[in-house]
């Protein structure tokens, strides 16, 4: 909870990784901190869907900016 460009709340990601164990084909998605470099560790822990709005509006490149996303 909280407003467009926050910081990723890295407790979430063991939250993710008991759901992923729990319900292993369910998609999951997150929003909220998503960029380049908490994507990777968002993907690690099991999720399927990233929203990443501010990141991508405040990206000087979007093409690059999206390809930070699935590196």
């Amino acid at each position: 909870p909280g407003f467009s460009g926050q910081s990723l709340q890295t407790h979430v990601l063991n939250k993710i990784k008991v759901m992923r164990e729990i319900y292993p084909a369910m998609p999951i998605g997150i929003d909220g901190g998503v960029n380049a470099y908490t994507a990777r560790e968002l993907i690690l822990a099991g999720v399927t869907r990233l929203y990443a709005a501010s990141y991508l509006w405040e990206s000087e490149n979007l093409q690059k900016a999206i390809e930070g996303l699935i590196k």
